[in-house]
């Protein structure tokens, strides 16, 4: 059996003739225990700029930020971007890129306003999210 870390069959791989019971000691990589992002509030990274490294952020206004994401640079980690504070509403995927434009991360307004690492249970004694606090 074939392996990918990427999906349609992109990516590393790797073969699997025996047992496996864990892909990631066959070579394939672990979630990053880093991530990184960049938020510009204009597309083509313009406007002001606010830097996330290692943190969820539950509200991006309450951090001295916009409610408005016009363009995104994720050097590291993956992330998903909410519509709305609390992590709710519409959700984004960022992967590992750049994003000149919102519409090029799936939405059809540039608001965001929450924003937290997707983060792999197995590899994160705290799991894939920590609870917001109320």
């Amino acid at each position: 059996m074939f392996v990918f870390d990427q999906e349609n069959f992109q990516g590393k791989m790797i073969e699997i003739n025996a047992e496996c019971v864990n892909v990631c000691a066959m070579g394939m990589d672990r979630d990053p225990e880093k991530h990184k992002i960049c938020l510009y509030e204009v597309g083509d990274y313009k406007g002001r700029k606010m830097e996330i490294m290692d943190d969820d952020v539950p509200s991006l206004y309450s951090y001295g930020f916009t409610d408005r994401v016009g363009s995104i640079f994720v050097s590291c980690g993956t992330w998903v971007g909410y519509q709305y504070p609390g992590y709710r509403g519409s959700q984004y995927l960022l992967e590992k890129g750049d994003y000149r434009h919102f519409n090029e991360y799936g939405a059809r307004c540039p608001q965001m306003q929450s924003i937290r690492r997707l983060r792999d249970m197995q590899w994160h004694p705290h799991g894939c999210y920590t609870m917001a606090s109320k």
